[in-house]
């Protein structure tokens, strides 16, 4: 084989080698960009799942549907919840009431009597409260009303509507029926 063939050959196969380290290198570069892809996926899909799970069972989120805690919280605002049973004067629950979710204050915890006068002042253990006002009615209720163990009475912030504890029919709140305590609002921002 004549000495200028075989030159142009050695040279074809350096350039061939070289387009196939070029390839490889490529190659090689995809694989590590499609791993890369597959992690961050997998990884995403565990924290929605994570976030999945806190939310259903420690912290869901709740879309107010009725203005009876207005100014506080209105309709469509959506609140951050905790699932807990440990609950004080003051905070603002959601619970189950027949077939649906209420939002509504506590404002007389078990052992505690309450009280409300024509004036509309409320009174808990004969103590005078912040909590009456001129809007606050009377409803059907007798008073002084004792709270039992593990039964809340409840208000709403919008003192004339009456689907709370002032009306018989609606009574005191049982602790097996409150689904959650209201954080704060996560939407919309103001």
């Amino acid at each position: 084989m004549p000495k200028m063939q075989m030159k142009k050959e050695i040279e074809l196969d350096e350039i061939e080698t070289e387009k196939l380290r070029a390839e490889l290198k490529r190659v090689q570069e995809n694989r590590k960009l499609l791993l890369a892809i597959k992690e961050i996926t997998m990884l995403m899909c565990f924290v929605m799942a994570i976030s999945l799970i806190l939310s259903t069972l420690c912290f869901p989120l709740v879309k107010v549907q009725t203005d009876s805690m207005e100014p506080t919280y209105e309709i469509g605002d959506i609140l951050l919840c905790i699932r807990t049973k440990r609950i004080e004067e003051d905070d603002v629950i959601i619970f189950y009431s027949g077939n649906k979710c209420q939002i509504s204050r506590v404002i007389g915890l078990p052992g505690s009597d309450i009280s409300i006068d024509a004036k509309g002042n409320i009174y808990s253990d004969s103590n005078k409260t912040s909590y009456g006002n001129k809007e606050t009615i009377l409803a059907d209720q007798e008073y002084p009303l004792f709270i039992k163990e593990k039964e809340y009475f409840v208000l709403n912030d919008r003192r004339n509507m009456l689907n709370d504890s002032r009306s018989k029919q609606f009574g005191l709140v049982k602790e097996d029926d409150i689904f959650a305590l209201v954080l704060f609002k996560i939407w919309p921002l103001k």
